[in-house]
């Protein structure tokens, strides 16, 4: 790392993953103000050797800035296939990762406890466990926060018919279902919990 260098990553800054390569008659050298930068730079050196079909590089003094921050893909991958997904993906310039997040059953709120997820915790832990899994390939996690619509006979909407917002149906035979209220204070109220409560226990998101 360059003397001086930053502590705290900027994930919207190009400049955090900025980094220079200096390939002489000696050796290669790359110098970055954050190791997110060093990592970029091994990779470029990878991808020149596979370009060139052998370990062999042009000299000279190579200064690379990504041109934008955040990079962020998807990550609609499972099972083994999984792991060597995210290796590509930050081999390839990415530095984020899109994951979906239904918000009710990934969270709990006091507002309308009825909407808190059952198996809450196993979920946290899962976000928890795959933004690990990402940072070791130097991916930081971006989650795409999704509401399901709400059965018209769910228990939120029994206790506060109030709470039920447009009826949705999309198609024929489908079981009733709306929307929640977003003028309903509770409603507002149990968002805003959720969501403070999806963050604080996802610290890395």
């Amino acid at each position: 790392l360059e003397p001086g260098a930053r502590a705290a990553f900027d994930p919207s800054d190009p400049s955090s993953e900025a980094h220079t390569i200096e390939v002489g008659a000696d050796g290669v050298e790359i110098r970055a103000p954050h190791e997110r930068g060093l990592l970029h730079g091994t990779h470029a050196i990878e991808r020149w050797m596979a370009d060139r079909g052998a370990p062999c590089l042009k000299r000279g003094v190579f200064e690379r800035t990504p041109r934008f921050a955040p990079r962020i893909t998807s990550a609609d991958v499972t099972g083994e296939y999984r792991e060597p997904y995210r290796s590509l993906a930050s081999h390839f310039g990415a530095s984020g990762v899109h994951v979906w997040v239904d918000l009710w059953s990934s969270s709990r709120n006091q507002a309308i406890p009825e909407l808190s997820g059952a198996d809450a915790d196993k979920r946290i832990q899962h976000l928890n466990d795959e933004a690990e899994a990402l940072a070791r390939h130097g991916l930081d996690l971006y989650l795409c926060i999704m509401t399901s619509n709400i059965p018209s006979d769910h228990p939120a909407f029994l206790a506060d018919p109030a709470r039920r917002g447009a009826p949705y149906r999309d198609s024929v035979g489908m079981e009733r279902q709306h929307v929640l209220c977003s003028s309903h204070e509770a409603v507002r109220a149990a968002h805003e919990q959720a969501i403070e409560y999806l963050f604080r226990n996802v610290p890395k998101a």
